[in-house]
């Protein structure tokens, strides 16, 4: 059994790393070729779908020594398959196809389950990058290569304008008065609120507090 574990784990890492391998690949060689974006598109296809080849080809040669090797289970009632056989089981394995003309036995079931699972993921891999590639290769309809980005870039360059010479005028206006945005809201606050009703604020200033009021800031 732990054999068995071992060997999946190792699967899964191998497979992982060779399509990670393969898509940074295609991610350095496409931008440069020399075609046009749909061309790039059809060569994507291609190296993709030989990356799935290779990594059904890592699961049947284990389909293929396990049983020899390790006697963790067999293919098809007991017999030892041959490389075709074990090909084509892991290609339907893999594709979650399974059409169960040949079934695995012992613990090479387990192999085969963690088969399934690593290839559902591994295709959903090479969907979400080709549907990367296409909106990047691919033009909208009706527009040259690019357009979008650019009309984008130009909308977020007007945004920020907008808010720098927002930004401008507001510093100039409170340069102009002489006094900072929170002395004016302090001011508009202090004129809002309800001056008491008594008859120490009803007296007139004194000649020293009319001086001193003349002579404070308009803030």
């Amino acid at each position: 059994m732990l054999t068995i574990l071992a060997c999946c784990a190792a699967m899964l890492l191998l497979t992982a790393s060779t399509h990670y391998e393969a898509l940074k690949l295609l991610n350095a060689a496409l931008p440069p070729l020399p075609i046009p974006g749909r061309l790039r598109l059809l060569v994507l296809l291609i190296a993709v779908f030989a990356a799935h080849v290779l990594e059904m080809l890592i699961y049947a040669l284990a389909y293929h020594l396990l049983p020899r090797l390790a006697d963790v289970g067999t293919l098809s009632n007991g017999a030892a398959a041959s490389f075709a056989s074990c090909l084509y089981f892991s290609a339907e394995t893999f594709t979650s196809l399974g059409f169960g003309d040949v079934t695995p036995g012992g613990p090479l079931r387990l192999l085969a389950g963690m088969e399934a699972l690593n290839g559902l993921l591994l295709i959903g891999w090479s969907a979400s990058y080709i549907h990367l590639a296409m909106e990047r290769f691919w033009p909208v309809t009706g527009w040259p290569q690019g357009t979008a980005t650019r009309s984008g870039s130009r909308a977020r360059s007007a945004a920020r304008g907008r808010c720098t010479s927002g930004a401008v005028a507001m510093a100039a206006a409170r340069d102009a008065t002489g006094c900072s945005c929170s002395a004016v809201f302090g001011r508009r606050h202090r004129r809002a609120m309800p001056r008491p009703n008594s008859e120490a604020s009803a007296s007139p200033l004194t000649p020293d507090a009319a001086h001193r009021s003349s002579r404070r800031s308009p803030c």
